[in-house]
Parts: structure tokens; sequence; C-alpha cells
């Protein structure tokens, strides 16, 4: 059954809060780590918000594993990289799903 307008859609229990903060990216730098043998990417700025379980980084569209994130920092170690090593694209999100 799909919704004609969003009138016909009732929220029972509607939990929302919205925020001012907006996160601001200060720079991103990429680093190799010779202990691990992987690349990192480390994003520094403000108003960082979640973890590593709230935020996602994507590359190319594939998912990216997160080593750290701080209200200041993320750090990602690129895990599945593209063979050819063109990069199309990446997303960083903050505590997903979450408004």
């Amino acid at each position: 059954m799909f919704l004609k307008t969003s009138e016909e859609a009732k929220c029972s229990v509607c939990d929302v809060t919205f925020t001012n903060a907006v996160p601001q990216i200060k720079s991103a730098a990429i680093n190799f780590d010779t202990s691990s043998n992987k690349w990192e990417l480390q994003v520094l700025g403000t108003g960082f918000t979640g973890d590593k379980t709230t935020t996602e980084f994507k590359l190319n569209g594939v998912d990216q594993t997160l080593k750290e994130v701080t209200s200041t920092s993320v750090k990602v170690v690129f895990s599945n990289l593209v063979k050819d090593g063109t990069i199309k694209g990446s997303k960083l999100y903050f505590d997903i799903g979450l408004p």
C-alpha cells in the first residue's frame, strides 16, 4: 500500500530534535600507516557528532572502516578500494538516520 500525500501518513510517535549545529570540515589528509600497511584519511574540523556506530564514510559508494570518531576528528582506514584507483566520490555521514 502506498500513500498519495504526506497528510495520509500519521505519526504515532514522532520524537524528532533539530539542531543548528552543522559540522565544519577544516582539513583532510591521506597518510600511509606502515604498521597496518593501509592508507588512512584523517578529517579535522568542529561539531562532529556521533561515534563509529553512527557515522559512515563511503568511497565510490562502498563503506570504509572507521578507526576513530571524535568531535574534532574522523579517521578512516581505506579497506575497500577499487582496483583502478579512481575516486569517483566520497561521502561522510554523521549520526546515520538522525536529523
